[in-house]
């Protein structure tokens, strides 16, 4: 069965540890957050696959859509922000949010 988009946009949801990195000292806090990394690429990629040729997605979908995966490219600025080895921004992550919001600009256009 398929996710829905809403579904999958939770799984990307960013874990509040994040905003306190460099204290996080607790391994278990530190496991859960690398497990969570891990599998943002596998959200992001069946997100974007759900999306292909979805131009009639509403605006605040679309709004909800680049929201979620804004902060896992590149350009969002969040790497530089953080300077930490355990930020959420993959090379795999970048290419596909980045995919993805090209696309839902693209259908906004």
């Amino acid at each position: 069965m398929a996710e829905s988009v809403a579904s999958l946009l939770s799984k990307l949801a960013i874990p509040p540890d994040y905003a306190r990195i460099e204290h996080v000292i607790d391994v278990d806090a530190l496991k859960i957050m690398s497990s969570w990394k891990n599998s943002c690429v596998d959200a992001l990629s069946d997100l974007l696959e759900l999306l292909k040729g979805r131009e009639d997605m509403a605006l605040a979908e679309k709004a909800d859509v680049v929201f979620t995966v804004s902060p896992f490219t590149e350009e969002s600025g969040v790497a530089s922000l953080s300077g930490n080895a355990l930020t959420w921004i993959s090379p795999e992550a970048d290419k596909v949010a980045s995919g993805t919001y090209v696309m839902c600009s693209q259908y906004t256009s």
